[in-house]
């Protein structure tokens, strides 16, 4: 083994460990899931806000392929709808 693969092998078990112990730790972060926040906007009981309820004007034409970024990028263009037409109302 070279002395660069041997330092790539250490940088990834340090990175690996390191997310280990992240995930051990309780999050403090505050954390916000669109369907709390579509609750709240809609004042609506939580079962209730679901897709469907939520205004066609909050969702983008992007398309709904159940790839991992795909879903990404169309739940981030939901949240930032939501967003945007909380700050207008």
């Amino acid at each position: 083994m070279s002395i660069n693969e041997k330092r790539i092998e250490e940088s990834n078990t340090d990175f690996i460990t390191s997310l280990i112990k992240q995930t051990e730790q309780p999050k403090s972060d505050p954390i916000i899931d669109i369907k709390t926040y579509a609750m709240a906007m809609l004042k609506k009981d939580y079962r209730k806000s679901v897709m469907r309820s939520m205004p066609k004007h909050w969702f983008d034409q992007l398309p709904h392929t159940h790839i991992a970024l795909d879903d990404a990028i169309e739940q981030a263009a939901l949240f930032c709808n939501m967003l945007l037409d909380n700050l207008e109302t």
